[in-house]
């Protein structure tokens, strides 16, 4: 049976993500120094796993374009398919979604990004600065060189409690 025109069959319908990735840079832009976090959830919201990382970076665009091209490159090495990466940079989300040619800091970053995303299912998403508090603590405290290396395997109680109570 046929459907009717405008009506979507069942195959048609979007998926839900399998995989969550939330990104976000803290910065000392003096000291032109920031960290990464990317946090991997499941779609039940279940931490799966965590990264971070230190960078040089010249602006905050571009410490947070760096962010998501890390999780498109995790994206690709994990073999992970379905995923939502989410990031609190609006203009960073959109310019890895449009056409756009973006700022010459961030110029081969954001195609790195297009070409590692159009590998196949990724998608972008924005969220609100006041929702990844966790994450960015999570980057502050490795910018100070503070933060334990197996934080994501044996995560502290309060981190785990804030990343619940931040979705």
């Amino acid at each position: 049976m046929r459907p009717r025109s405008g009506q979507r069959r069942f195959e048609d319908a979007p998926r839900l993500a399998e995989w969550k990735i939330f990104c976000d840079v803290t910065t000392n832009l003096d000291l032109e120094k920031g960290a990464i976090t990317i946090i991997i959830q499941d779609k039940f919201g279940c931490l799966i796993d965590g990264l971070t990382k230190q960078v040089h970076i010249n602006s905050t665009m571009q410490g947070e374009a760096l962010a998501i091209r890390l999780a498109c490159a995790l994206v690709k090495y994990l073999n992970l398919s379905l995923v939502e990466i989410f990031g609190d940079n609006l203009a960073v989300i959109l310019l890895c979604v449009s056409e756009k040619i973006p700022l010459w800091e961030c110029d081969v970053i954001i195609k790195g990004i297009r070409l590692l995303a159009c590998q196949g299912g990724v998608s972008f998403k924005w969220f609100p600065r006041v929702v990844n508090r966790a994450f960015r603590r999570i980057a502050r405290v490795c910018l100070d060189k503070v933060l334990p290396l197996d934080w994501a395997s044996c995560p502290l109680l309060a981190l785990v409690q804030r990343l619940f109570n931040s979705m």
